[in-house]
């Protein structure tokens, strides 16, 4: 589009270009699927958009890649966490991190549970703990 666009904008005037009849009609069909909002100052379709580059929703980024997105701050090393980064969201690397160590963390306290769970008497005076019928010395 953009490339059409430059084309209309540098043309001279006064000479027939042979492409203007192809121009303006490309902008008219696009136009019947490209709707203003005029309330909302937005262009909106109601069909569905992809690209085989990227779309961005606040501007082209600082590496051609595109913002990608609202803003948001992300934590990628957890040596960096202060507890002014609590609103930060997690890089993929650190969420898996979390959700290993929360893994090994609940096997280990189901682990203690079932420890306890087991515990059937204690005896202070004689320093031994019977579990499941068998004493054992502290």
């Amino acid at each position: 589009m953009h490339d059409r666009l430059t084309i209309l904008e540098q043309r001279d005037p006064n000479q027939v270009d042979p492409n203007l009849d192809a121009i303006i009609n490309w902008y008219n069909n696009i136009g019947r699927y490209w709707l203003l909002d005029a309330d909302n100052d937005a262009l909106y379709t109601t069909k569905n958009v992809y690209s085989t580059k990227g779309i961005s929703a606040y501007g082209l980024g600082e590496d051609d890649g595109g913002s990608g997105g609202g803003g948001f701050d992300r934590l990628d090393k957890w040596e960096d966490y202060d507890s002014t980064k609590s609103g930060w969201v997690l890089s993929a690397l650190l969420g898996k991190d979390l959700d290993s160590r929360v893994e090994t963390n609940s096997s280990s306290i189901s682990d203690l549970n079932q420890r306890v769970d087991a515990i059937e008497d204690m005896d202070s005076d004689k320093n031994y703990i019977h579990i499941q019928g068998a004493p054992s010395d502290t």
